[in-house]
């Protein structure tokens, strides 16, 4: 859903079928890198088994949330389910996108293990999932942006090493993101 920065305040529950105002959990920014030399240095991006499907995915640190895109949602098997406080995303394009939708306990595999993450579905993805610091964080992730490397430090377990794609990423790529209170 688009709407212009001024309409995010405006937004009621009209929008979303109801006469209570739309309840918003946060507001979150995008800023959108169009120097893709730049973009490339600070994300990692592979192929990855999300639900068993092979997914275009964005590992991505500034990023609060994990996102899925409305093409590759469906593909997941899972419910769709309305989120409780909605999430509005806004570009400094002045783009606003109101993400109410998640899809809960989908599976990451990572190597041989299965790993858990829930994705938010937002419309203006280049990828087919971006794998936010709500994922990267409890599976004790890191990154090495320059070498394209995501280590994992799962608890009682070797440690495993994910090597990144060199090219994968688009040159219109969201390159930052944050949460705050709204």
């Amino acid at each position: 859903m688009k709407k212009s920065c001024s309409m995010a305040h405006q937004l009621q529950g009209s929008a979303f079928g109801s006469t209570q105002p739309a309840s918003f959990a946060a507001l979150v920014t995008a800023s959108f890198d169009r120097d893709a030399s730049r973009s490339r240095g600070r994300v990692v991006s592979s192929t990855f088994s999300i639900c068993d499907m092979n997914a275009r995915v964005l590992f991505n640190p500034g990023f609060t949330h994990s996102f899925v895109s409305p093409c590759f949602a469906p593909r997941l098997g899972k419910e769709r389910v309305m989120k409780e406080e909605q999430l509005v995303v806004s570009t400094p394009l002045r783009e606003v996108f109101v993400a109410k939708w998640e899809y809960r306990s989908c599976v990451v595999r990572v190597e041989q293990k299965d790993t858990l993450v829930n994705l938010v579905q937002l419309d203006t993805l280049d990828f087919d999932v971006i794998l936010g610091m709500d994922w990267l964080s409890p599976y004790h992730a890191s990154m090495d942006c320059y070498h394209k490397l995501i280590r994992f430090d799962f608890p009682s377990e070797p440690s495993v090493s994910i090597k990144g794609d060199r090219s994968n990423a688009p040159t219109n790529l969201i390159s930052v993101m944050s949460t705050r209170v709204y």
